[in-house]
């Protein structure tokens, strides 16, 4: 499914986030927030710029070893 996710465009993977994955929680780093969203059995981090009002980028994680810093924002 990674690979099918990550042809897509970055506007068809925010809608399919939205639509088929479960929100988990927010860090903020700097002047962006940094989502994590699980769809299927994957985690996803999405990217955005809050100063500039725009998603930067989606990415599928690999290791479980970024979950640490959402368990401590939330």
């Amino acid at each position: 499914m990674i690979g099918k996710f990550n042809k897509l465009s970055l506007v068809q993977q925010y809608i399919l986030l939205c639509n088929k994955g479960r929100f988990v929680g927010t860090i903020k780093v700097e002047k962006r927030k940094i989502n994590l969203y699980l769809m299927g059995n994957k985690y996803y981090e999405l990217r955005y710029d809050e100063a500039g009002n725009l998603i930067e980028k989606i990415q599928p994680l690999t290791t479980l070893n970024f979950y640490k810093p959402y368990s401590l924002a939330n």
